[in-house]
């Protein structure tokens, strides 16, 4: 019985501490603070300690983004890309990857160029189809050392 008590508080103070860091969390992230946001929208995403809840993660990963945080403008433009939690956009994933490219994330520049490069046949339109801009992400990339955008540069420049 008192090991029953013991752990049954012992999730009280759990549950307690994890819902002050939340609400921590949240208020530095509307104070603009791009980790906490992160965070924040990591938290839902996963379901740490909070129902898992990608609508909820949205709008602190757009946060996160807005701060500065290039992690989580990649993580962003792959939702987008994929309509996970939020309506499907490729158009707008393949500018915030390179958005995000052009701000020193270098692991976006090889989605950038792939989006660009495979325009025309994404569903749903797509981003347009524009073999330069697809060549200036992968070059960025791989000067940055990604290893995925020297490959798809290589490729890409064979084919031309």
């Amino acid at each position: 019985m008192r090991r029953s008590l013991l752990f049954v508080m012992s999730l009280v103070v759990l549950c307690a501490c994890r819902q002050g860091r939340m609400v921590g969390l949240v208020g530095k992230c509307s104070a603009g603070d791009g980790q906490a946001c992160w965070d924040v929208a990591m938290i839902y995403d996963n379901g740490d300690g909070v129902p898992k809840d990608l609508a909820k993660a949205w709008p602190y990963l757009e946060k996160a983004c807005r701060a500065n945080h290039l992690r989580g403008c990649h993580e962003a433009a792959l939702w987008l890309e994929y309509g996970a939690g939020v309506v499907e956009d490729r158009a707008r994933a393949a500018e915030m990857f390179g958005e995000t490219c052009e701000r020193g994330y270098s692991k976006a520049c090889a989605y950038a160029g792939d989006l660009y490069e495979r325009g025309e046949y994404l569903a749903g339109g797509g981003a347009p189809r524009d073999l330069e801009k697809a060549e200036r992400f992968y070059r960025k990339g791989c000067d940055a050392g990604e290893a995925f955008s020297c490959t798809s540069l290589q490729h890409l420049l064979r084919r031309q």
